[in-house]
């Protein structure tokens, strides 16, 4: 019986070899067949083309011999020469300055101030008022000036604050206490230069002394004299820290009268 059941078995593993070895040459040939038969390729899709059609134009055809600009021959602007000259403008004209300081030394220059002396260039009532003024100071008595300032039409200004009575005021300034130091400043300003600002307009006034209008560095030695009679080297030193002259000043308009007799800025 066993050698019947391998006989079986050997007959069966013959039979599966036979079924496997068919099977392979089948897929072989079929595959043969798939190499040598060119199949069509898949088509590829189509785009779709849209038409455009640009209308004409239904304005009349131009004619290149007529003129791009109407009335003018060839269509061509020419020149006729008015823009050759150039535009004028109503400008005015620059004004030169001089340099305030000297490019060497770096001091301030001198300014163009003219000093006046005496009272030969003066108008007659302000000529009058000056002699008025210096008379009443050599009197020595602060009140001689009482009657010429309240002749004014306009009282005189003495300092910057509130109104005070002008003679009471420049009796307490004065270190004396009476007023005679005060007359001895005034005396001193009438007498020195003078300068004459605004001529012939409305704020026209003659100032002592001048250098109001000069500046201390520039001041001559001949200058400086004159400047002592009126201060003091310690007032002097004052002014220079300031950058002017600060001390008291006489202002007297064309019409006679004593604007103001003040000291300070």
């Amino acid at each position: 019986m066993r050698g019947i059941f391998q006989k079986m078995r050997l007959t069966d593993r013959r039979a599966d070899c036979a079924h496997t070895l068919r099977f392979c040459a089948c897929a072989v040939c079929l595959a043969a067949l798939m190499l040598a038969y060119p199949f069509p390729a898949k088509a590829a899709k189509e785009v779709p083309t849209i038409r455009i059609e640009i209308p004409q134009d239904d304005s009349p055809n131009v004619d290149p011999s007529e003129p791009a600009v109407p009335g003018v021959p060839g269509g061509i602007i020419e020149d006729d020469g008015l823009f050759d000259e150039p535009l004028e403008f109503d400008e005015e004209e620059p004004q030169e300055l001089e340099p305030a300081f000297d490019d060497e030394s770096g001091k301030e220059k001198p300014r163009k101030v003219e000093v006046f002396y005496g009272e030969d260039k003066l108008p007659e009532p302000v000529k009058a008022l000056r002699r008025k003024l210096i008379e009443a100071a050599h009197t020595g008595d602060i009140e001689a000036l009482r009657p010429i300032i309240e002749s004014f039409s306009q009282q005189t200004i003495v300092s910057f604050g509130d109104e005070v009575d002008p003679i009471e005021y420049l009796k307490s300034s004065s270190g004396d206490g009476d007023g005679v130091e005060i007359l001895a400043i005034l005396l001193d300003i009438l007498e020195s230069g003078y300068v004459h600002r605004e001529e012939g307009e409305d704020g026209e006034i003659f100032i002592w002394p001048y250098f109001v209008d000069t500046p201390l560095a520039n001041l001559t030695s001949a200058q400086m004299v004159e400047l002592f009679r009126i201060v003091t080297a310690g007032d002097f030193s004052d002014m220079q820290a300031y950058g002017a002259y600060i001390f008291y000043r006489a202002g007297i308009t064309p019409d006679g009268e004593l604007k103001f007799f003040i000291a300070g800025d």
